[in-house]
């Protein structure tokens, strides 16, 4: 009976092994490797107490079971898990020994069981053959080498070794072939070293036993037959490399030496590690074998990385030296009594062999004599190989009989079903393999579970982030498109941000009772809240930039009809009247309302989210602030997108002119700077349709229509008063009263002979910051042109005046003509720097249609009879040696005032000058109701200044010599505190065209309760230090406490 420990274990913990024919010297060294891999070897072979002691070296914990041949076909059913299957068939005494086709038969049987069991639970198999029995096959069929079947003739009754080696083969490839099973076959070499089978009849085993017994070495024929030869523990390697390996299924494999030996290199080899040997002889004995043919075996191991560890000459030390022992103990063996003692203590090598002796007729005597007792031996050696048949074919009825009348209790039968059905599933789903089926219905349940989870709650919980981040991206995206002026990729941006928050909503709605369930309900309405007007913002944000599309497509259809010349008439040419875009400026204009309406509904919407609570950040806060963000884009595209102001500049239908006056503002005047040139341009349905464009020197101004009540405008700011007839177009920038726009656009259209509808000053400055927000910079001459100091350059070495008007009128030309065809199409940066230069007071525009459409930056000269108390200051220069400079002037202003308590106002005046290295005027202008008394000069003497006075403007003018700041004080009655609670406006004009900082301090005596800009001023003391980029209005509210 097989001992406990050796009972088939229930376990699939542990990685599983089969091996067939496993109490083999090969075998117990493969299971010793797989042993130390921590591994469950099952061992099938015949049952007998010598292979069960085989199994006690390797100890009493040792993971190992032993299971007859007979019952083998209960495997399946006994085991839980197997991995791995090693079948070896290569061991065989006589290749060419004869079996019965009975024996034939079980031995298939065997196979074939063990290969559908490998099948089932889906293990790696290995089936091992010899090398000279495949060898055998080339030489004697005349069928294909490797897995041929013999033809109809060549059937009989009686097989030999070799063929049933050839037909596991065959077996084994067609499991492959036709039911996948991973498999590959090993033909291994003659097993030499410490494993070698002396009872086997091979030349080379015939060698050793001649050296050892006679010191001779009988070689027949010419010595020049080949062996292909393996060490034992590098068999035992190969096989286990070659079934691990998952590139050698399907494959057949040699496991052998790299190089088959001759007999006679053998022989001297042996001759080499014995040198006792005394002779090797050749005989012309014949056998019954053909002549082997050349034989090419299958690809070695070697090809996945498999090497021969021990030297053919250490293998060869060691067949001779375990010859010997064999020697010795066969003699020892033969020469004692069989008593059950003695067999007891023979050798473990040879147990197997005397029980199955025992089991023969008869057993010859032995003789003493050595060269008897081995061929007594082999006698009866294959006396066994057919009593083992015979056994095994016993064993075959056996198993057929024992299949059909085991029987299994219910519970047996219960948990073999159970088994059935993990097997079943784990064969479709490879997760599952090795696992028992309390593992399977746990995953199984587990599954479920997280399936439903996930149905429901996870997965949706997955697309929130997932959308969350996508939209997060998006919105991003959409910056930088919209920044980019790739509006047609905002607008399917825009769209996938519309269909995220659209997924949102219903994600959200979907896990309303999740929300519920932990107590989020005001957060998800707060969401739902969010995603909902942001839907409406995505939906009204879209349709404002399919409208900006539209614009840009119009701005495309602009045909590029200017030039740049060099010639004097003008700096630049039309070459065509362009084309009539009349159609498409209406289609915008047709636009106009639904884009009115869309910009209120857009505020509207941001009005209804700044409202919200938001307590979730990303689909809160976040997009709202991108939203604000997203709106103030909008807004400044909006500004040329107006369709209004589009119709305006482009003119539908009708002829319109439009003058820019081109001044510098490096050399200060009250309007700006002083002229450097202008540019007049006509437009019509869309196109320009003329131009010129030329420096100051160039033009010659009719001044006929000039009238007297400009003479007094202009010389309100001037030290040195002019006549009417010494005043050039130029002085014009020194008149700061509504009556310039009249006179200039009256001179213009006397001039040109043209109605001027539009007039824009614009500075030098304002041009060089368009230029820097082109993609494209402005070069001329090789000199790109973004800076004063590159202005300087385009006037090489002659600094004086007209150069330098030449040059900025050359930039202006050439900046014009690349805003009027490369920027409109490709680079609406720089229309839109254009258009926001328009706010800033170094521009000014005059008779401006529909100015309300930029913001209230928009510089306009002050009407001064609005305000109750105003300030202004101006600079004036007019010295021609000021033609190179590459800064514009900085002036600081600080303004200290108190009112007592009767309102009366007490004003110190500080202004630091910029160094201009000449003389310049200074204008301090006021309200006229100041007198001249009140108002006093401390630092210039009154030679060199002068008040002149215009309607309710009063002007006080400082010739500047070398003085780098001034003082100045005046003192007013504002109002009388009787009349109650006081409204009035305190205005400091910021200087235009200069830089100016402003320190102010504004003080009320104690009594007073004062408002400042609607709110309270603390202590009734407001002090500030401003950068101004425009006027300062203090709107002030005071009453008595």
């Amino acid at each position: 009976m097989i001992p406990d420990k050796y009972l088939i274990k229930n376990t699939v913990k542990y990685v599983t092994s089969v091996i067939v024919g496993g109490t083999s010297k090969l075998g117990l060294e493969i299971i010793d490797s797989l042993l130390e891999q921590g591994g469950y070897v099952i061992v099938v072979d015949v049952y007998s107490s010598e292979n069960i002691t085989k199994l006690d070296q390797f100890g009493k914990d040792a993971l190992i079971s032993f299971v007859d041949y007979a019952n083998i076909t209960y495997l399946e059913e006994e085991i839980r898990r197997l991995d791995y299957v090693f079948y070896l068939a290569h061991e065989s005494r006589d290749v060419g020994a004869q079996v019965s086709s009975q024996q034939f038969l079980s031995f298939s049987n065997y196979l074939d069981t063990t290969l559908s069991l490998a099948v089932r639970f889906d293990a790696k198999f290995i089936l091992t053959t010899s090398v000279r029995a495949h060898q055998m096959n080339i030489s004697l069929s005349p069928q294909e080498a490797n897995f041929s079947l013999v033809s109809e003739s060549q059937l009989h009754s009686v097989y030999t070794e070799r063929e049933i080696q050839r037909y596991a083969e065959s077996l084994t490839i067609e499991y492959y072939t036709k039911k996948k099973l991973d498999a590959r076959i090993v033909r291994l070499g003659e097993i030499i070293g410490d494993g070698i089978d002396f009872l086997s009849n091979t030349p080379f085993v015939e060698m050793i036993l001649s050296v050892v017994k006679d010191n001779v070495i009988v070689l027949k024929k010419d010595g020049l037959e080949t062996e292909f030869l393996v060490h034992i523990l590098d068999a035992s390697y190969g096989i286990i490399k070659a079934l691990f390996s998952q590139s050698t299924a399907g494959k057949i494999y040699t496991i052998a030496y790299e190089h088959a030996y001759t007999h006679l290199s053998l022989a001297y080899k042996i001759q080499d590690v014995n040198p006792d040997l005394k002779e090797i002889i050749f005989t012309q004995e014949k056998d019954n074998l053909p002549s082997l043919k050349l034989y090419k075996p299958a690809p070695n191991l070697s090809t996945i990385g498999w090497l021969a560890r021990v030297p053919i000459e250490r293998a060869i030390k060691q067949s001779l030296a375990a010859a010997k022992i064999f020697l010795l103990e066969t003699e020892k063996t033969f020469n004692e009594p069989t008593s059950d003692e003695n067999k007891k203590k023979s050798n473990p090598k040879l147990q197997k062999f005397f029980a199955l002796v025992k089991k023969s007729e008869e057993v010859e005597n032995f003789s003493d004599d050595h060269q008897n007792t081995i061929t007594e031996l082999i006698k009866q050696r294959k006396k066994q190989e057919e009593l083992k048949k015979a056994e095994l074919s016993l064993a075959s009825e056996r198993i057929k009989k024992a299949k059909k009348i085991k029987n299994y209790t219910a519970a047996e039968k219960f948990q073999h079903f159970l088994w059935d059905i993990s097997l079943s599933i784990a064969s479709k789903l490879k997760f599952l393999k090795n696992k028992s089926p309390a593992q399977i219905i746990f995953i199984t349940a587990a599954t479920i579970t997280f399936l439903f989870f996930y149905v429901f709650l996870i997965g949706p919980m997955i697309a929130i982030t997932r959308n969350v981040v996508m939209l997060e991206t998006s919105v991003s995206r959409v910056f930088e498109e919209v920044n980019s002026n790739n509006l047609r990729e905002a607008s399917f941006e825009l769209d996938v941000i519309e269909a995220l928050v659209k997924e949102l909503l219903n994600l959200v709605d979907y896990l309303s009772w999740f929300f519920d369930l932990v107590g989020l309900k005001n957060q998800k309405i707060q969401v739902v809240n969010t995603l909902s007007w942001s839907e409406l913002y995505l939906q009204i944000a879209r349709k404002i930039i399919i409208q900006f599309i539209s614009f840009q497509n119009l701005l495309e259809l602009q045909e590029d009809n200017l030039i740049l010349t060099s010639g004097s008439d003008s700096f630049l040419k039309v070459t065509s009247a362009g084309n009539n875009l009349t159609n498409k400026i209406d289609e915008l204009e047709a636009l106009n309302t639904d884009l009115e309406d869309s910009k209120k509904l857009l505020e509207s919407v941001l009005r209804e989210l700044s409202k919200l609570d938001f307590t979730v950040p990303i689909v809160g806060d976040y997009l709202y602030q991108k939203y604000l963000s997203l709106q103030k884009i909008t807004k400044e595209h909006l500004k040329f997108l107006d369709t209004r102001f589009v119709t305006d500049l482009l003119s539908s239908g009708t002829e319109k002119n439009f003058a820019i006056l081109i001044v510098d503002n490096t050399r200060p005047k009250p309007r700006i700077g002083d002229l450097a040139g202008l540019v007049l341009l006509t437009v019509k349905s869309g196109s320009i349709t003329s131009i010129i464009s030329k420096p100051y020197e160039e033009i010659n101004f009719d001044l006929s229509t000039l009238q007297d009540e400009t003479v007094k405008t202009v010389n309100l700011t001037r030290f040195t008063q002019k006549a009417k007839s010494q005043i050039t177009f130029a002085d014009l920038m020194s008149d700061i009263t509504p009556n310039f726009q009249t006179t200039v656009g009256d001179i213009l259209e006397s001039t040109f002979g043209k109605k001027i509808d539009s007039i824009v000053i614009m500075s030098l400055t304002s041009l060089l910051s368009i230029s820097k927000d082109l993609n494209s910079k402005v070069s001329i001459s090789g000199i790109e042109v973004n800076a004063l100091s590159d202005i300087v350059a385009l006037q090489d070495t002659n600094r004086s005046l007209v150069s330098r008007n030449k040059a900025i009128m050359e930039f202006a030309s050439r900046l014009l003509e690349y805003l009027h065809f490369e920027a409109l199409r490709k680079d609406l940066d720089g229309v839109r720097s254009f258009v926001s230069s328009l706010e800033s007071d170094n521009v000014e525009l005059i008779n401006f249609k529909y100015r309300d459409i930029l913001t209230e930056k928009v510089y306009e000269y002050v009407d001064f009879a609005k305000f109750n108390n105003f300030l202004s200051i101006y600079l004036n220069t007019e010295d021609p040696l000021l033609s190179a400079s590459d800064r514009v002037p900085q002036l600081s202003l600080s303004v200290s005032s108190s009112f007592d308590t009767n309102l009366k106002e007490s004003t110190s005046i500080l202004i630091r000058l910029p160094n201009l290295g000449l003389s310049s005027e200074l204008s301090i202008c006021y309200p006229a109701s100041i007198l001249n008394a009140d108002f006093q000069v401390l630092d210039v003497p009154a030679s060199r200044v002068v008040v002149n006075s215009y309607d309710d403007i009063k002007c006080t003018v400082l010739k500047i010599l070398n003085e780098l700041v001034v003082n100045l004080k005046f003192q007013k009655q504002n109002f009388l505190v009787s009349q109650g609670p006081i409204n009035f406006s305190y205005l400091i004009n910021k200087s235009p065209g200069l830089l100016q900082n402003l320190d102010i301090d504004i003080q009320f005596d104690d009594s007073f309760k004062v408002l400042l800009n609607g709110e309270t001023l603390f202590g009734n003391k407001f002090i500030r230090t401003y950068e101004m980029l425009s006027d300062n209005l203090f709107n002030l509210n005071v009453s008595k406490n």
